[in-house]
């Protein structure tokens, strides 16, 4: 990446992956509604990968006569995840609070640009104690089309004012990748081994930890 004449203001984080390790969580609360169904435990989720919540459960519901509503199920599956982090007591990323700290103190600005909905990110925002830290959010339930469409980042730089130029964003999937690509912000590819395989490949960095974040702004 090229930052000799970049310069940047704005630091944008995708929360599921990047804010906390939040896949494994999605893919059991996944299985476990399912399952509540009758479906078999080892119902291929895979062939469902880069799919919004909702057309993941609209499908599904298609697919198997299920008597539901897609924002039903959806709303289920945030609220099993918001309880699997309270009681296993699950942690932010490692290394993400002394980053955001650091942005805080060299007066960067922060935002959230996250395909799940305003009342999910809002309650692992609260729950993290991470809310104070970021001074805009966008949320997929805000936004017309989620990512891998760039409407999610487009209304990040309406908001914060901040020309495209300007910012850079933090993703660990491919379609996060994809929708930061498409809006003209550069990307870096936070590899996260729980996210599965996932083609970071249009990204301008990629990085093993978000300490080495820093390295790039």
């Amino acid at each position: 990446m090229n930052t000799e004449e970049r310069i940047v203001n704005l630091v944008i984080f995708d929360v599921d992956g990047v804010i906390f390790d939040s896949e494994p969580l999605h893919y059991r609360a996944k299985l476990e509604i399912l399952q509540s169904y009758g479906l078999n435990e080892t119902f291929n989720l895979k062939e469902y990968v880069g799919k919004s919540n909702k057309d993941l459960w609209t499908r599904i519901i298609k697919e198997n006569n299920l008597n539901a509503n897609p924002e039903e199920l959806e709303m289920r599956q945030f609220n099993l995840i918001l309880g699997y982090v309270k009681k296993e007591k699950i942690q932010p990323t490692n290394g993400l609070k002394k980053l955001l700290t650091e942005l805080r103190k060299n007066n960067y600005n922060t935002a959230i640009a996250s395909s799940s909905n305003r009342y999910y990110v809002s309650r692992v925002l609260d729950y993290f104690k991470l809310s104070r830290y970021f001074d805009y959010s966008v949320t997929g339930d805000e936004v017309k089309f989620q990512k891998p469409s760039p409407d999610i980042y487009q209304k990040v730089l309406s908001i914060s004012g901040i020309q495209k130029d300007n910012a850079i964003a933090i993703e660990d999937s491919t379609s996060g990748v994809q929708a930061a690509f498409s809006a003209g912000i550069a990307c870096i590819g936070y590899s996260n081994p729980t996210s599965g395989v996932q083609g970071l490949f249009l990204a301008d960095a990629i990085i093993q930890e978000l300490g080495q974040v820093k390295d790039y702004i």
